[in-house]
């Protein structure tokens, strides 16, 4: 009995001072991970001394912020705002602003290599730069594949694509009309036939005549509307047919092949999208602040022009906007200030 007793004293003793070992380790580790961290942190090359913390892959003093970003390398979808990366992506951008009376002026914002100014905010086109095959398109910076997809109508298609019996093919390669019509004929299913408003009507050598209207050929390089006659119309610089659309859909849509669709989320690639849009991620978004003349010390966001001038700030890039500066926690108007001196 006197035997067990002994040998649980020692276990206990043993036990207890292995925990106490335990106890202390984790103490150590506690204390040298709060007065140094890792740079970078976790895996870094070394620890930073105390009242040092790691910013951008370098030890700074606690509370300075190194006010140079002349050193500092940000990711695609980061910028640099007094030695601190930030999130492109929701910064204000972008500002128009009354200067002077009846004088306005815009200022173009820095959104990154990546980044596109709509509404008043910075987005991220993860479709910048990204090349797909001929049959695809990217959404969202990938690639999908286009051709043979099941489709409605040419929209659910995309700009460089038609729908044909239900299935999404690359225009290019659509069977032509081939016909060698004499003036006043049309090809129609790959027939000349007479346009009997044209028989009576001779074109200039650039024109084509259709229904009775002269009008530049289709194909023709033109600057606006006005280049292509009355019929056809301008876009991307070339004279393209708008005879199903004309004057048939309402406001903030795009017509083809005799529907409408509204343009807000619409399949599309570089500047394929209409006027006051851009295309993001493969999509067509509208920019509500591209007409938008707000006064001094405001604002666009979203279309609305909103009062920064004195609103709380810790940091102006992202609180208050473009050409303000944070000052005291508060937003001050630096083209106000300019103005005043």
């Amino acid at each position: 009995m006197i035997y067990l007793y002994k040998n649980y004293y020692i276990f206990c003793i043993k036990y207890n001072f292995n925990l106490l070992l335990y106890i202390f380790l984790l103490l150590c580790c506690f204390f040298n991970l709060s007065l140094s961290e890792r740079c970078p942190l976790f895996f870094g090359a070394y620890e930073c001394p105390k009242n040092y913390t790691c910013i951008n892959g370098n030890c700074q003093k606690d509370g300075i912020i190194s006010k140079t970003c002349d050193n500092v390398v940000c990711d695609d979808d980061f910028k640099c705002f007094n030695g601190v990366c930030w999130p492109v992506e929701g910064l204000p951008c972008d500002r128009n602003t009354l200067v002077d009376k009846d004088v306005a002026n815009a200022m173009t914002s820095d959104c990154g290599s990546k980044g596109k100014c709509i509404s008043g905010r910075c987005r991220i086109d993860h479709c910048w730069n990204v090349v797909c095959q001929e049959d695809e398109m990217c959404r969202g910076g990938k690639c999908y594949k286009i051709v043979d997809n099941f489709c409605w109508n040419s929209f659910n298609c995309g700009p460089r694509f038609k729908c044909v019996n239900n299935k999404c093919k690359i225009i290019d390669e659509l069977p032509r009309e081939k016909c060698n019509c004499d003036p006043g004929m049309i090809c129609k299913n790959g027939q000349c036939m007479m346009q009997d408003n044209c028989v009576n009507i001779a074109c200039e050598a650039e024109e084509v005549c259709i229904d009775g209207v002269c009008s530049s050929l289709l194909g023709t390089k033109c600057a606006y509307n006005g280049d292509c006659g009355d019929v056809l119309i301008c876009k991307q610089g070339i004279c393209v047919e708008d005879l199903e659309c004309r004057n048939k859909c309402p406001y903030d849509n795009v017509c083809r092949e005799g529907l409408c669709s509204n343009i807000q989320g619409l399949l599309c690639e570089e500047n394929s999208c209409s006027e006051g849009y851009e295309c993001i991620n493969g999509e067509c978004l509208k920019n509500n602040c591209i007409h938008t003349v707000c006064q001094i010390g405001e604002r666009c966001d979203n279309g609305l022009c909103i009062r920064v001038e004195g609103s709380f700030c810790s940091h102006a890039p992202r609180d208050c906007g473009p050409l303000f500066k944070c000052i005291n926690g508060v937003c001050r108007d630096f083209i106000k200030d300019m103005m005043i001196q």
